[in-house]
């Protein structure tokens, strides 16, 4: 993360290289370098927009309003089996009970769909929240745990990836989410190493206290100082403390949110303005919403998305059943738009 100059070398160095690994190698250090630079070397959070087919919860959203679903309304926490695979069988009896074993088969068990219940269940999340189930085709993927906490608190679906994806398992090994959570487990190991370093002083700080005091109660002569010594254990255990805090500042500043939405038709204006409302009411929770046009807030935005759209006229991003990776990572000036898609 800190030293890139392999990645931008390698970038100049094989732009016109027409080999299929280097043509692969090429455009994942490219995405992976403009990414870094656009969130001021991961200081500033990446957002990314991309809209869901809707057709793995066809059946659940035609029967919700008969069948009620406040009670999906359930935390998720694969720490323990009680409030982990206790809670993800809850889930789906609930989705059986209300929507039967077709219900069950195509909202949770269709491959390669984003759902929040079908992510609930999935070995790549840690924790989740389903809170909209009622909106179950919107949700947010975070990689920050102070992320998940902001939007849990909210009607909000979400769910947080920390771990390594599980190859053989995986749907979302892939995706720029994935990438977060390895710049984050990364970051860990520099971190345990300077923690090593700085327990390892203090106790033997400790020992020499005590060690000093022993000699005094057994009328013992004490050590003779070693000041040299002394300045530079000092100075180690100093600079230890500033590394792990500017690890944690790290670690805290590294934030990557997904939004996902209804792939409904781009063609009705209800649809377009009730889509950017839940970026917006997402945006806002987590302290980065600032779009604005012509000076008048949301209000500016929403004007721009009402009235007729040409016949034939496509959303900009086009509705996918999977995750795709963001296409333009954004800082504090953050504004739908210039998310993912196929389209």
């Amino acid at each position: 993360m800190d030293d890139d100059k392999a990645c931008r070398d390698f970038v100049t160095d094989k732009r016109a290289s027409t080999k299929a690994d280097d043509i692969l190698g090429f455009a994942q250090r490219q995405y992976f370098l403009a990414i870094k630079d656009c969130s001021n070397d991961f200081n500033l959070p990446v957002v990314g927009l991309h809209n869901n087919v809707l057709s793995d919860t066809a059946s659940y959203r035609a029967k919700m309003g008969s069948k009620g679903v406040a009670d999906l309304n359930l935390d998720v926490d694969n720490s323990s089996k009680k409030t982990g695979a206790d809670v993800l069988d809850t889930i789906r009896r609930l989705i059986n009970d209300k929507f039967g074993p077709a219900g069950v088969k195509q909202t949770l068990d269709t491959p390669k769909m984003t759902n929040i219940f079908r992510w609930c269940l999935s070995d790549d999340i840690e924790r989740c929240h389903p809170g909209d189930p009622e909106h179950p085709d919107n949700v947010v993927w975070v990689t920050n745990p102070d992320d998940f906490g902001r939007l849990k608190t909210t009607k909000t679906n979400v769910v947080f990836e920390s771990q390594k994806p599980k190859p053989a398992t995986s749907e979302s090994k892939g995706d720029l989410s994935t990438a977060f959570v390895l710049l984050a487990l990364r970051l860990a190991d520099p971190w345990s190493q300077q923690a090593k370093i700085a327990t390892d002083i203090v106790a033997d700080k400790i020992l020499d206290a005590a060690a000093d005091t022993l000699r005094k109660f057994l009328l013992v002569e004490p050590r003779p100082e070693d000041s040299a010594a002394k300045a530079k254990k000092d100075k180690a255990l100093l600079d230890a403390l500033k590394a792990i805090v500017q690890l944690g500042d790290n670690f805290k500043n590294l934030r990557f949110a997904n939004i996902e939405i209804e792939g409904k038709q781009w063609g009705k204006e209800s649809e377009r303005v009730a889509n950017y409302r839940a970026i917006v009411s997402v945006l806002t929770a987590l302290g980065i919403h600032c779009c604005d046009v012509e000076g008048k807030g949301d209000a500016g935005v929403e004007a721009g998305l009402k009235g007729p759209v040409a016949a034939g006229a496509r959303s900009p991003r086009r509705a996918l059943g999977r995750r795709s990776p963001p296409a333009r990572p954004a800082g504090r000036r953050v504004c739908p738009g210039g998310g993912s898609g196929g389209g």
